[in-house]
C-alpha cells in the first residue's frame, strides 16, 4: 500500500470523523447552554455521525479501488453505494429519532446489502440462490439487534465504550478477514477502525450529550456487514463458517449491559466483542493453515461479477 493510500484509508476518515463530530458536539452544547440534563443534540447535530461516516467510507473506497462507478456491477466495487445508502438511511433516521422507524429503516438496509454485494453472484457456485434469499433476512435482522446494541450502550454505558468497543472488532477482525482470503476486505475494516477512533476522540473532546452516535453506527455496521459478505462470496475461504464468527463480533458489546459498575461495563464490553472476533480470527488463522495457503489474486480474493 502506497503512502498515499493509507492516508485515505486511515488518516483522512479519522481526522474527518473526528473533526465533525467534534464540531458538531461543541456546536450542540453550546446552543443548549449551561445547567440541567444533558439534552438531546438537536436533529442537524444528530445527522453529523452518518455523514461523516459515510464519507470517510468513500475516502477508504478510493483508496483501494481509485475512481469507479458508484453502482460497479462487480459486487466487490459496490461499497460507495452501500455507504450512500447507509448514509441517507443513518441521517433520516437520525432526523426522526424514533425507534420504531429506527428498527424499520436498519432492516431494510440490512437486507439490501447483501442483495447489493451478492447479487451478481446469485445462482452460482459460492451463492445458491437458497444461501442468498437466507443472508438477505438474516443480514437486516443482524443490523436491527447490533444497531440495537450500539444505541443501548450509547445510553447506558460510559460515553467511549461503543467507539473503541468497534475499533477493537474492526482491529481483531481484520486478520481474519485476510486469513479468510480477502486482504482488501481487511484493509477496508482498517478504515472502520479508523472512523470509530474517531468518533472515541470527539466523545471525549465534546461534553457529555454533545455527540450522538446512532445514524453513524448505521453507516458502520452495514460496511461491515458488506466486507463480510464479499468475503464469503468472492473470496476462496477456507472455513466459512469463520465469517459467521466474525459477523457476531459488534454483538460483544452486550456483555457490558450484563455487569455493574463503570469500569466493569467497559471491560466487559470491550472484552466481549475482542473475545468474538479475536475467536473468529483464531479460527481463520487454523482453518487457512490446514487450507494450505488461502486464495489466488493479487488482493486475495476472487473478483468476478
Amino acid at each position: 500500500m502506497t503512502p498515499t493510500a493509507a492516508i485515505l484509508l486511515l488518516v483522512v476518515p479519522a481526522i474527518l470523523c473526528a473533526g465533525v463530530l467534534l464540531a458538531a458536539g461543541l456546536l450542540a452544547a453550546r446552543g443548549r447552554g449551561e445547567g440541567g440534563a444533558p439534552a438531546r443534540p438537536p436533529a442537524w447535530a444528530r445527522g453529523a455521525a452518518p455523514v461523516a461516516f459515510a464519507a470517510g467510507r468513500w475516502s477508504a473506497d478510493f483508496a483501494l479501488h481509485q475512481a469507479h462507478p458508484v453502482w460497479d456491477r462487480d459486487g466487490t466495487m459496490r461499497y460507495l453505494a452501500v455507504a450512500l445508502a447507509a448514509g441517507l438511511v443513518g441521517l433520516v433516521h437520525a432526523a426522526v429519532g424514533r425507534a420504531r422507524v429506527t428498527v424499520v429503516l436498519r432492516a431494510v438496509l440490512g437486507a439490501a446489502v447483501p442483495a447489493a454485494v451478492l447479487a451478481p453472484l446469485a445462482g452460482e457456485r459460492y451463492v445458491a440462490w437458497p444461501v442468498f434469499w437466507v443472508l438477505v433476512p438474516a443480514t437486516g435482522v443482524w443490523l436491527v439487534v447490533a444497531g440495537g446494541l450500539l444505541d443501548r450502550a450509547e445510553r447506558a454505558l460510559a460515553r467511549l465504550t461503543a467507539p473503541v468497543a468497534l475499533a477493537c472488532v474492526a482491529g481483531a477482525a481484520a486478520p481474519g478477514v485476510f486469513l479468510s482470503g480477502y486482504a482488501g476486505g481487511a484493509n477496508l475494516l482498517g478504515g472502520l477502525g479508523a472512523l470509530a477512533g474517531g468518533a472515541a476522540v470527539a466523545k471525549l473532546g465534546a461534553r457529555r450529550g454533545g455527540v450522538e452516535l446512532s445514524g453513524g453506527w448505521t453507516v458502520w455496521l452495514a460496511a461491515f456487514a458488506a466486507v463480510v459478505l464479499v468475503t464469503f462470496g468472492y473470496a476462496d475461504v477456507p472455513a466459512v463458517w469463520v465469517l459467521p464468527v466474525l459477523a457476531l463480533a459488534p454483538l460483544g458489546v452486550g456483555a457490558g449491559l450484563l455487569v455493574k459498575g463503570t469500569a466493569a461495563r467497559f471491560a466487559a464490553a470491550v472484552g466481549g466483542v475482542l473475545v468474538v472476533a479475536g475467536a473468529g480470527t483464531v479460527a481463520a488463522g487454523l482453518a487457512a493453515g490446514d487450507d494450505g495457503g488461502g486464495s489466488s489474486g493479487e488482493d486475495g480474493s476472487y473478483y468476478g461479477g
